[in-house]
């Protein structure tokens, strides 16, 4: 993106994704977006048609929507972010610094700080500081961008299981083995580890639909 203002809108935009503050459906039109962040339409024209190119919106002239899925889709992301997060446990795993497993720590005790009664924004950004710091642990100048792009998709969905009874007490403790697994320097266990992880994700988000379809 060239312009300044475009790349800023499309950093504050990007956020409020993550925040939820917009949901499936969600109607945004440029004038909309110009007034409520206070800038002109070049920018949002800018700033929109890369959330378009990410996925996360749909145009429909100068309206776009927020992108609703189909659940082969989400089914599609579940499996792709399995896969990519148990290959960035197991590099970080072999190639972890000391400095990474600090900020593991850090993470992961920031995480067992909440509760699942805690904001559900909250649960979100603590155990995506425990998946990030995981992906800089790896050291690997791919991964955490491919993780990255799937946290934005994974955002516009709002697909997080992480409120689900048990699930946030269960999804501590998944962290704590894939950091002792990460400590040891196991590759294998911190994969597995990590596997299981998503894999009782996307389980919960099926058991989830499955509920509201019946």
């Amino acid at each position: 993106m060239g312009e300044p203002k475009a790349h800023a809108l499309y950093g504050r935009l990007r956020d409020d994704f993550v925040a939820g503050a917009y949901v499936p459906g969600d109607r945004l039109s440029e004038n909309q977006v110009a007034d409520r962040y206070g800038v002109s339409r070049t920018p949002v024209r800018e700033a929109l048609a890369r959330l378009e190119y990410e996925g996360l919106l749909v145009r429909a002239g100068s309206v776009v929507t927020v992108a609703a899925p189909s659940v082969d889709q989400v089914l599609d992301l579940f499996d792709a972010r399995t896969k990519l997060e148990s290959e960035i446990a197991r590099c970080a795993a072999q190639r972890r610094r000391e400095g990474d497993l600090v900020l593991l720590r850090t993470a992961s005790e920031h995480c067992r700080q909440l509760t699942s009664t805690s904001d559900a924004t909250d649960l979100y950004h603590a155990n995506r500081e425990f998946h990030h710091a995981l992906g800089r642990a790896a050291h690997n100048l791919v991964l955490p961008d491919l993780q990255r792009m799937l946290d934005l998709r994974v955002a516009a969905l709002r697909a997080t299981t992480l409120t689900a009874a048990g699930r946030w007490a269960t999804a501590t403790a998944q962290h704590d083995q894939m950091l002792t697994a990460v400590e040891a320097g196991d590759a294998d266990a911190a994969g597995a580890a990590t596997e299981r992880h998503m894999h009782d994700a996307r389980e919960l988000w099926l058991q989830r639909l499955n509920r509201t379809t019946n």
